[in-house]
This record gives C-alpha cells, structure tokens and sequence, in this order.
C-alpha cells in the first residue's frame, strides 16, 4: 500500500462560476479585456487549489515483475567442414587438445613452462588450420594427434597434480624438474611437426628456384660464378649448421655427400659416382635414373624433385629436412657445397 493525494475537484468548479461572473458583468470586447480575464481565472484557479488540497488516500501496489531476460543458447562448439568425416574428426578433436592446453597453461604458474605450452599450442592451432586448407594431409600427423597431443596431456597433467602436493620430496621434486624440461622438447618437436607440412611445397619452390636459375644462366642473364678449390674447408652458414666445399667426384647423385660417409673406409665404397649407382646396399634407383638421363646429379633434371626424391626425403629413417634439396639445389646452380644430413 501507498498513500496518495486524490485532487479536489472544488477549484474546478469555483473557477468555473467566476468565469461566468465575469464574462456577465465586465466587458470583453477589447483585446486587454480577455487578457485581464485570463490573468483572474489562472489565479482563482492556483488559489482554489491551495484552499482545497483534497483527501489522503491509500491504494494498493502491485509489486513490480521482474524482467526476464533472454535465455541464451548454450554455445555450440565450431565444427569443421572439409567434406571428410575422418578429417574434420580429426581437427575437432585438437581443437578440443587446444583447450586442454590452455587450461593448463593457465593452471601452471612456472613462467618457463607456460612459455613452452604458449609454443605448443600456437603450432597446434597452425597445424590444425593447415589440414583444414589440406585435408590430404591429415594423413601426416597421426602420430602427432594419437601419440604426442595424448602424452603431452598426460605429462602435464601429472605435473599440475604432482606441484600441487604440499609437501615435495625428492622423487615428486625429481619428477617435475624432469616434466619440466621435457616440455621444452616437445614445444620444439611440435614446431617441427608444422614445418614438415610445409616441406613438399618447399621442395617444389627450390626446384623452381633451381630450374630458374639454370634457364637465366644458360641465356647468360646470370654471371658463371667462379670455380671454388675443391678442398676441404668449412665455413658457416645460417640456421647453425656448417657447409664444406665438396669434391665432385663423391657428391651423391640424390643430394648426399658421400665424402663424410663412415662406411664409406670400412667396406672400400667408391661413392656413388664411383660405384655407378650399384651400393652396399643394392643398385639405387635414383641413381640408375640419373645416369640413364646424363647428369651428373639429380639438381640437373628438370623434373626435379620427382617422386622418387620425393620418397627419400620423406623417409622416416633417412630423411633430411630438406637438406638433400638444397645441397641439388647449390650444384646446380655452381656452388659446390654440402649440407651435412641430420
């Protein structure tokens, strides 16, 4: 209940009757005349009105509803749509791998360790955006979707449920300075899983590269760089590897050097020059192709990197993280130095 003020309806009515009085008993022919009746009738009115306030009154209130607001819908989780179940299965569950990897980043207060999770999951998130633009190669990071994102869970994990303990001995001190330091380099394997993918399309710009520069040479475009000694000697490169200027004669037709073989002494190989393309390990077919072609090693063929490159590189065991591609790619164009392979 409040109280309110209902109005009187007296000053109405007294208002009224001294209208009707002065309209009958002064004249209201001239402008000022109408002007003095009004001037009486506003203050008879205010006048009436303070006499006659009117009665106090309660009435009731209605309590007010309360707004509702607007059911939100929950959120639904982003979906992808490469128009391949298996794929987008796969780039779902690693956008889920994602959020797992922040919430722990975000539990962990060790800045060194939150500084490698920050790494992982920015190459995760890369990784993901990449096979959704490359669905065919999904294929390529089974090991890192069924292996390396579970375990590096798994480990950290361990490490906030071990950090957490009050009381730290030696074996949970040992374990998480272990955990710790292994993130690093898994930080540095998942960066090197993202630079994988890149590396047929890398292969394909360095052999474009590599029959660019021939073409400008053999117009004379490009100056013939001048023969350097063929000895022994290093020097640096970037990237902190090291290059050393190659003898000819032991440069691999696939982009190895056969000079810094060590089976190389112990069973008396010639290299594969010297061995025509019949190894230790049987006849090579990179080789026997290139011989068959005249050249002197694969950077000279056009179709370079074909697919039998592109299978040695790939190979898990043998392959080089591109530096076969690029020791091709120096002879070709006339600088005779060597990558050593990793």
């Amino acid at each position: 209940m409040k109280m309110v003020r209902k109005g009187s309806p007296a000053k109405f009515y007294i208002t009224g009757g001294v209208a009707l009085f002065y309209a009958l008993s002064f004249p209201l022919y001239e402008p000022y005349h109408f002007i003095v009746f009004a001037v009486v009738l506003v203050l008879v009115f205010l006048a009436s009105g303070a006499l006659f306030k009117g009665k106090k009154m309660f009435v009731p209130v209605e309590p007010e509803k309360p707004k509702e607001e607007p059911k939100k819908e929950p959120e639904k989780p982003e979906k992808s749509h490469t128009g391949d179940p298996e794929v987008d299965k796969i780039i779902d569950e690693g956008r889920e791998y994602l959020k797992k990897l922040r919430a722990a980043d975000d539990a962990i207060p060790d800045e060194t360790l939150s500084e490698d999770i920050t790494r992982m999951e920015r190459a995760s998130a890369d990784i993901f955006r990449y096979i959704a633009d490359h669905p065919e190669k999904a294929q390529q990071i089974r090991k890192f979707m069924n292996y390396y994102l579970p375990t590096t869970m798994k480990l950290l994990n361990s490490y906030q449920r071990l950090s957490a303990q009050n009381v730290k001995g030696e074996n949970i001190t040992s374990t998480l300075f272990n955990i710790a330091g292994m993130m690093h380099t898994v930080a540095d394997a998942f960066e090197k899983q993202l630079d994988s993918l890149y590396a047929e399309e890398a292969m394909d710009i360095s052999a474009d590269i590599t029959v660019f520069e021939t073409l400008l040479k053999q117009e004379g475009f490009v100056e013939e760089e001048k023969q350097q000694e063929q000895k022994e000697i290093t020097e640096p490169v970037c990237n902190g590897r090291r290059r050393s200027i190659v003898e000819r004669e032991m440069m691999a037709r696939c982009g190895t050097y056969c000079g810094v073989c060590a089976w190389k002494d112990r069973i008396h190989c010639l290299g594969c020059q010297g061995q025509k393309g019949e190894m230790f390990f049987g006849p090579c077919d990179k080789a026997l192709c290139c011989m068959e072609k005249g050249y002197e090693h694969c950077g000279l063929c056009p179709e370079m990197p074909c697919e039998k490159l592109r299978d040695l590189f790939r190979d898990p065991d043998h392959g080089d993280q591109g530096a076969r591609l690029r020791n091709l790619r120096n002879w070709a164009a006339g600088s005779y130095v060597y990558e050593k392979l990793r």
